[in-house]
């Protein structure tokens, strides 16, 4: 599972060495571009949707709704889903929503599986697009999935002890156009479940 707070690639590699950090490109790797939105996650019950900030395990109250309004797109978007699509949502499915408020767009960031036997990411970008297409909202920004071909392991190599310059390269290799990010996120499997996640943040951010 990927952790709330997620460790630099450079903590990694002054932490591990190089050998370590050069190792984990041979992994399969999920890359998400993170941006500037707010979090918000829906969590199925029961009795129906019940909406949290991101990290919290209380659910929103009104006054959290009135102090900042900028929940009330996602909540209305969720409450005006068909009945008969509702009612195919998993109760033990959590979705986890960024809020772009400039665009009013939203984007399916991530789906959790919760309940007494488990805990998981679901991180399969055919079942994350599947899903954001149900829900009428932009697909998680994954801006790669798999592993890395010969010329993007070494580019991506070449920037390893590097962490300030990381940013560009990613950038570079898998994303189009000048919009600027926060940075990104890099999961790396294997099928051992060693799975390691780390940042690369904007240096200019």
């Amino acid at each position: 599972n990927m952790p709330s707070k997620l460790l630099n690639l450079g903590e990694i590699y002054n932490s591990k060495g190089r050998e370590f950090s050069l190792g984990l490109l041979d992994k399969f790797l999920i890359i998400k571009e993170k941006t500037l939105g707010t979090y918000i996650k829906c969590a199925k019950t029961p009795e129906g949707f019940l909406f949290y900030k991101k990290a919290s395990h209380k659910p929103l109250t009104i006054l959290d709704r009135t102090l900042q309004s900028i929940y009330e797109n996602v909540i209305d978007h969720m409450r005006s889903l068909p009945e008969e699509l509702v009612n195919d949502i998993p109760n033990d499915h959590q979705f986890i929503f960024q809020y772009i408020a400039e665009s009013q767009t939203i984007i399916l960031d991530e789906i959790r599986i919760t309940n007494k036997s488990i805990q998981k990411f679901i991180d399969d970008k055919s079942i994350l697009e599947n899903w954001s297409n149900k829900l009428k909202v932009e697909s998680s920004p994954i801006i790669h999935y798999g592993r890395l071909n010969k010329t993007q392991k070494t580019i991506i190599a070449d920037w390893i002890d590097k962490p300030d310059k990381m940013y560009e390269g990613i950038k570079k290799l898998f994303t189009t156009g000048d919009k600027i990010s926060q940075g990104f996120s890099i999961k790396f499997m294997d099928k051992l479940n060693e799975n390691i996640s780390a940042k690369i943040l904007n240096p200019k951010s």
